[in-house]
């Protein structure tokens, strides 16, 4: 709920400059890009690595943009998955490799304002507010059982771009914008053998670095693409008892994390 309040708060101004806009040009615009990512993630404590995951998750997004004179209304999903290596320990000490699938949902949505009275160059500002669902099977091996993990939180975002364009079909722009999440939880299920627990890390910054290229190639459709990078970082979690059928057997605890996709995506955009 506090989430949803941020990012009502957020929004108003775009909304309220949209609705006393008057005869300002207006139109929507739809865009789907396909992306792939390594990702890779790492769990700490007291700054020893725990164990690591790496991988390649293929993915896609899809958005829909309002513009309004400078004003500008985005809301966006992502949807990316995908089985990667893992390496590390239990928190027991038991050295363990496996594979882990990983399922990552991500929307957003999110208002700001474009300068682009400045010649070849163009600029915005923008903030908003989204959530991330993510899904983490660690399969069982011979010396370990498999863990399903699912992470969820909010988070608020605010960002700018700076764009320059080349000519009257090409253009590039340079992304970067910070995030900090809000009530990050992780749900763990044991399959069994421990009851499952939800753990509170501690909520961080983190943030993304893109650089987008657009070419016009027809009337009303652009294609665009480029490279990103994307950091999410957790903090430990409180420690909580685990139990087994009820009894307590020990504590359990969500270590430090940070989470990073360097990646490259390409789509099309269609303005209507």
């Amino acid at each position: 709920m506090r989430a949803a309040w941020m990012g009502v708060g957020l929004l108003l101004p775009v909304w309220a400059a949209a609705a006393v806009g008057g005869d300002a040009p207006h139109r929507w615009q739809a865009g789907l890009a396909f992306s792939f990512r390594q990702f890779h993630y790492e769990e700490t404590v007291n700054g020893a690595v725990l164990d690591r995951e790496s991988g390649a998750l293929p993915g896609f997004n899809a958005d829909l943009r309002y513009t309004r004179g400078a004003w500008f209304a985005r809301g966006r999903i992502g949807y990316f998955a995908g089985g990667v290596d893992y390496d590390g320990q239990t928190q027991g000490g038991v050295p363990v490799l496996s594979r882990t699938d990983e399922a990552i949902f991500d929307g957003a949505l999110v208002g700001g304002h474009r300068w682009s009275d400045l010649g070849r160059w163009s600029a915005a500002a923008y903030g908003g507010f989204g959530y991330r669902h993510w899904e983490r099977d660690i399969r069982s091996t011979p010396v370990a059982s498999g863990i399903f993990e699912t992470y969820r939180w909010a988070y608020a975002l605010l960002g700018t771009t700076l764009g320059y364009r080349f000519g009257p079909r090409t253009r590039v722009a340079l992304d970067a914008g910070l995030t900090r999440t809000i009530g990050a939880q992780v749900a763990a299920d044991f399959g069994g053998v421990f009851d499952a627990v939800t753990l509170e890390p501690a909520d961080r910054f983190g943030g993304r670095l893109g650089l987008r290229f657009a070419y016009r190639w027809a009337p009303g459709w652009t294609v665009r693409g480029g490279p990103f990078v994307r950091w999410w970082v957790l903090g430990r979690s409180p420690a909580r008892a685990l139990t087994q059928q009820g009894s307590p057997v020990t504590s359990v605890f969500e270590p430090a994390s940070i989470t990073r996709s360097v990646g490259f995506e390409a789509g099309v955009v269609h303005r209507f």
